[in-house]
């Protein structure tokens, strides 16, 4: 949106576009996005070799996708670095979420505890980025076209533009696998998106190899639905008794449950 409303000068007024800026600034910094470089670079002293290359990675795409947005061609552009960000998340939030997995003991120091602690909300700041980088991947694949397009490009045998769509696909869910839900399913389905991918779906017996990519398709949009209804059994009775006890509106209770299936990168859902 900011990207649109710069990208020509003197359409919008300069106290409009100005202001705009500031929102947008204050929109990062309460979503925790704002800071998420900086929470990032709290813990990288703790990262090995490994580690800090992938971490390395992620905050150069970040970088360059940070200042794409204040160029006048960033919707020309934000596709391939967008899935390229996204991609660079995933593998940096793999390496936190290993480091996470084991334990502390009893006698670990004050700091270790505390550089845990970073590393959980870096993982929680990771998580609720991938729903925004899916979320703008989508807004601009939809810019060109959108399942539309694909739709086209498919019975006309030109299937090379389902290669991004593919990979932002295996993106969210692996991201819904990262974060606990039925990852042994995550895992099958990302394989064999992978193997998609590795294929490719070349023009021979397109309808046949189209059709098998529906299947796994169908067995992607099903695990998002019981993500979502899962979601929906789960918050809003423990959250009205909350709502009740703690004296909150009503309305933030559907609030919450919404926003909390959201960043769950459920914006891949759109796909289907």
């Amino acid at each position: 949106m900011l990207a649109r409303i710069t990208r020509n000068p003197g359409e919008y007024s300069e106290a409009f576009v100005e202001q705009f800026k500031i929102f947008h600034h204050e929109l990062k910094d309460f979503s925790m996005l704002g800071n998420l470089t900086e929470q990032l670079e709290s813990i990288k002293e703790s990262f090995d070799d490994r580690s800090l290359s992938a971490l390395t990675l992620f905050l150069e795409c970040k970088e360059r996708l940070d200042n794409l947005e204040e160029s006048n061609d960033a919707l020309d552009k934000s596709i391939d670095l967008l899935l390229k960000t996204a991609q660079s998340l995933n593998a940096l939030r793999e390496v936190i979420v290993k480091g996470l997995e084991s334990g502390l003991r009893n006698d670990v120091p004050d700091a270790a505890i505390a550089m845990r602690q970073k590393w959980r909300l870096c993982e929680i700041g990771l998580e609720d980025y991938s729903f925004l980088l899916l979320s703008r991947f989508l807004n601009a694949l939809e810019a060109v076209g959108g399942a539309q397009q694909l739709k086209e490009n498919a019975e006309s045998k030109n299937v090379s533009s389902w290669n991004d769509p593919l990979g932002s696909l295996f993106v969210g869910i692996r991201q819904l696998g990262l974060s606990g839900w039925k990852p042994e399913e995550c895992t099958a389905i990302g394989n064999e998106l992978l193997a998609w991918k590795e294929k490719g779906l070349s023009e021979k017996e397109v309808a046949v190899k189209m059709a098998r990519l529906k299947a796994t398709l169908d067995r992607s949009r099903r695990l998002t639905e019981e993500y979502s209804e899962a979601h929906l059994q789960m918050f809003p009775q423990k959250g009205e008794m909350l709502r009740k006890a703690l004296g909150i509106p009503e309305n933030s209770v559907r609030t919450y449950t919404g926003s909390e299936i959201r960043a769950g990168s459920q914006n891949f859902e759109r796909f289907f």
